[in-house]
């Protein structure tokens, strides 16, 4: 009688892979996971070319989705949604400014060929996805075991997860059937996409006469039903504020007829021309409205220091540190002191508000100290420059936040003080044009009394060139303002 079991004929069976290679190869993976995952984090968005643009290609994961190309300012277009488990995102990173000039002020369309460009252009941003993503797995799979078989092995597993991926992404990406391909901004005007942005850009000058002509029709009215004199205040000064135009030529057609209708006696910008600073921008939109009332102008963090020649060399008058008196009133101006498409790090470190504010205790204050007059009106782009400025002045102007705010209180030597923080002339620039957009063009005429320097009242104008076609105007009292307003 053999007492020798028979192998599996009283117990388990052993397993084909043992719990320890399992953990062993577990173990790995997160590790390999955990290194792919830091360095596409360090690498960030790949920068790429399309057409005149450089992009910046961003993968993050997800259950399919579409290859959006964010072409700022013209808009975005959608393409056809893929079927991977990830979601690719191109954003503007920088472009040709020779391209820009052509597309605004030339008519011709951006030469996005998106039949061979794309597939090419995400061929390129993927390979350098993962092999980054490679190198990173097998690095600190590798380290983390101590052996390089378990770094090759780590290395492998996003290989062969992200090429998987983006096999199906480029396979199921739909390129060539322009019903899948969603536009929004200009492009979004334009029905059968990027290819006929011209049809638009070659109708921009009657797109400003249109906004002009919509822009006296509700003025003179306004003008007819309420006037603009006061028998309380006769002596006054008419001051048109606009601010953040952002490249839409349209905003000089409709701040020209505010200027005209309500006989103003100054215009001040505070800044914000441009998107991006650049030479071309300054020769499409730059300088007065062409009225024969003067046109101060303050630096935003969008201009450069071309934007400021330009407005300068158009009969503007820059106050970079100045000031200058118009009626009777005192004005100073500061140029902002960032740039906020090119940040420098230790601002972004800091910052941008905090930056600005102890620039402004810094620089502004002692430039301010220096001016032979006491300001009436003090102009910056960011409010947040003038938060240090005591004694506050009669009447500050800015912009930058897109959005009107008014306030106002009182010094405590009894002075009254208004902060007037203007919405976007330019509608946040051709970013107006997309229907999903909130802000209007937006401008505002304060008036003020030429003897005592308080600001009594504002009358706001704004207008939706296309989202509704409305066009608002109301006026606040600036006499009675509460400092949290």
């Amino acid at each position: 009688m053999n007492d020798d079991p028979t192998p599996g004929a009283d117990g388990p069976a052993d397993p084909l892979i043992p719990r320890s290679a399992l953990r062993s190869a577990a173990l790995t993976t997160v590790l390999a996971l955990v290194g792919a995952t830091v360095a596409l984090w360090l690498i960030g968005p790949v920068r790429v070319a399309v057409g005149p643009v450089t992009t910046g290609v961003s993968v993050t994961p997800a259950l399919g989705g579409p290859v959006t190309l964010d072409l700022a300012p013209l808009g975005q277009v959608e393409i056809a949604p893929t079927y991977a488990p990830i979601r690719l995102r191109a954003e503007v990173a920088d472009l040709d400014p020779a391209a820009v000039s052509d597309v605004v002020t030339k008519g011709r369309a951006p030469e996005l060929d998106l039949g061979s460009t794309l597939p090419r252009t995400l061929i390129g941003a993927i390979v350098t996805y993962v092999g980054v993503a490679a190198l990173g797995a097998g690095l600190v799979a590798g380290i983390g075991r101590r052996s390089w078989r378990h770094g090759v092995a780590g290395a492998c597993i996003p290989f062969l997860a992200l090429s998987a991926c983006a096999w199906i992404g480029l396979f199921t990406l739909n390129v060539d059937e322009l019903a899948d391909t969603r536009t929004t901004g200009v492009l979004g005007l334009v029905p059968d996409g990027a290819a006929n942005a011209a049809q638009f850009f070659d109708d921009r000058d009657r797109f400003a006469d249109n906004v002009a002509a919509n822009t006296e029709a509700t003025t003179d009215l306004y003008a007819g039903l309420f006037g603009m004199a006061d028998p309380d205040h006769p002596d006054v000064v008419r001051i048109l504020h606009i601010s953040d135009l952002h490249l839409n030529s349209a905003a000089l057609a409709f701040a020209g007829r505010l200027a005209t209708t309500f006989d103003v006696d100054v215009v001040a910008n505070t800044g914000d021309d441009a998107d991006w600073g650049s030479d071309v921008e300054s020769e499409i939109l730059g300088g007065p409205v062409g009225l024969d009332v003067p046109y101060l102008w303050v630096r935003g963090n969008h201009d450069t220091a071309v934007t400021q020649t330009a407005n300068a060399g158009e009969g503007a008058v820059v106050l970079d540190g100045t000031e200058t008196t118009v009626d009777d009133l005192v004005f100073f101006g500061v140029g902002d002191p960032t740039f906020s498409p090119k940040l420098d790090k230790a601002v972004v470190k800091e910052g941008q508000t905090a930056f600005k504010q102890r620039w402004s205790t810094e620089t502004m204050l002692p430039l301010l100290a220096a001016q032979p007059q006491r300001p009436d009106v003090v102009m910056t782009h960011d409010p947040a420059m003038t938060d240090a400025i005591e004694p506050k002045p009669p009447l500050r102007l800015a912009g930058h936040t897109h959005k009107l705010k008014v306030s106002g209180g009182t010094n405590p030597d009894g002075t009254p003080w208004v902060l007037v923080v203007n919405g976007s002339t330019g509608g946040a620039g051709l970013r107006v044009l997309d229907r999903k957009e909130e802000n209007p063009m937006s401008a505002v005429i304060i008036t003020v009394d030429r003897q005592t320097k308080q600001a009594l009242y504002l009358d706001e104008f704004t207008y939706r060139p296309l989202v509704d076609q409305t066009f608002k105007v109301r006026r606040i009292d600036l006499r009675n303002l509460d400092p949290a307003d």
